[in-house]
């Protein structure tokens, strides 16, 4: 069984890289396209479509790397290195 503190860090890391990916791609979105970056809401329904799908899609890279990393993080200040 997994110690709780590894896996509140783990929940607590999975948050913060949300928050910090989705902060990432909000500058690199307004800074290479001088444009505000979709919000998912009523705002959105003249944006291109494409637009859209790229946004989510890099938006989600770059979440799943941050995460990624992050775990890694927090499984060596644990001692669980695969």
């Amino acid at each position: 069984m997994m110690n709780l503190g590894y896996r509140l860090m783990g929940l607590a890391t999975g948050a913060v890289a949300g928050m910090v990916a989705r902060q990432v791609v909000t500058i690199v979105w307004e800074k290479g396209f001088g444009k505000p970056t979709p919000q998912g809401d009523e705002t959105d329904v003249d944006l291109p479509l494409a637009q859209i799908a790229i946004f989510a899609a890099v938006t989600a890279g770059v979440t799943a790397y941050v995460n990624e990393a992050m775990g890694r993080k927090t499984a060596q200040w644990y001692g669980k290195e695969d």
